[in-house]
């Protein structure tokens, strides 16, 4: 009812009985006092967005252990280099852009490391596209004529 408040779950950010409450600060705040060596002030900041950025690299990757990996390195990128983050916008979203560059590149590394003969030579020429090869592990298919066809249609002669 009114004037009650809900538990914090233990899972959410400042949610452990064991830890201090939430802190005020706008990111920015926060992040300049991070750079003065404030260590509370980069707890709440990782408090703030690591849930965000972990569900977003585990979308991107798939990958519970992998997000985890991710999500690691954009908070201490963000630790080692913060002159990275200009503030032309927010912190949330430039972590998730940070997220997914990793993951683009851990998505990389796993192409270029994977068995020989374990998936189709994109280099060869007529061979799927990298989009096309994953669209087509996602369940989706490219009709590449019916496209071609209809974006020529649409094209005013």
């Amino acid at each position: 009812g009114p004037g009650r408040t809900r538990p914090r779950r233990p899972d959410r950010p400042g949610g452990s009985a064991g830890s201090p409450p939430p802190r005020a600060g706008t990111d920015q705040e926060l992040l300049k006092a991070t750079l003065g060596g404030d260590e509370e002030a980069f707890i709440e900041i990782y408090r703030r967005y690591r849930d965000r950025v972990y569900r977003f690299a585990c979308r991107m990757t798939g990958s519970a252990e992998v997000a985890r990996d991710i999500t690691h390195t954009c908070f201490a990128s963000l630790l080692e280099t913060p002159s990275r983050f200009d503030g032309r916008a927010c912190l949330g979203t430039y972590l998730c852009a940070a997220a997914r560059h990793q993951s683009l590149r851990h998505a990389g590394r796993a192409w270029r490391e994977r068995p020989a003969g374990s998936g189709p030579d994109l280099r060869a020429g007529g061979g799927p596209s990298p989009l096309e090869v994953l669209l087509e592990e996602q369940g989706w298919t490219i009709d590449r004529g019916a496209g071609v066809r209809a974006a020529l249609a649409a094209l005013e002669w």
